[in-house]
């Protein structure tokens, strides 16, 4: 083992920041989804942001089905989501790492070094009719969410087989990866 690989398995840095990206996974998926800690899921009715047709709704929807399958496997609710929640949130980290890598070698136009106000966000609004105008009505978060899925499909076809699920519009054509 190096002396790098050392200070870094020694370093309580790396294990706090996966406790602060879990939490805040876990929070957005909460604070969004309605799903506990526990396993449970909050009514419908208590959370306004999903309704019947929309993305969010379906999003709910797989996740009370993975859920449901991981119980009926014998695995607890709690355990669950907990496990979810971890591949969500290291799902994300790694792809981001490898956005910030890509930036650096100049693989890849800058995309998240500087957030809503990236080059390539920028290029993408351009070209983008519809997401410029999400931008300008100050909704920034979803045209850049939006974005975001554009460049991991560009990057990464392969990946959305296996997600919750995606959809966007893109060139006025609607594409579901499932």
């Amino acid at each position: 083992m190096t002396v790098t690989q050392q200070i870094i398995k020694d370093s309580k840095f790396i294990l706090e920041m996966k406790k602060i990206l879990f939490e805040d996974c876990f929070a957005q998926l909460e604070g969004t989804f309605g799903i506990s800690k526990s396993g449970t899921f909050e009514s419908l009715t208590h959370l306004p942001n999903i309704k019947e047709g929309t993305e969010n709704f379906e999003i709910r929807k797989k996740l009370e089905k993975y859920v449901t399958h991981k119980e009926e496997s014998g695995i607890a609710l709690k355990e669950a989501v907990v496990d979810f929640v971890k591949e969500y949130a290291f799902t994300y980290l790694n792809r981001f790492v490898a956005y910030k890598m890509m930036e650096e070698r100049k693989i890849l136009r800058q995309t998240i070094s500087r957030e809503f106000d990236s080059n390539s966000f920028k290029f993408y609004l351009a070209d983008q009719a519809e997401d410029e105008k999400r931008w300008k009505q100050g909704n920034v978060y979803k045209a850049y969410k939006i974005f975001i899925s554009f460049v991991d499909i560009s990057l990464f076809p392969s990946l959305f087989i296996f997600s919750v699920v995606s959809q966007i519009k893109l060139n006025g054509i609607r594409i579901k990866f499932s």
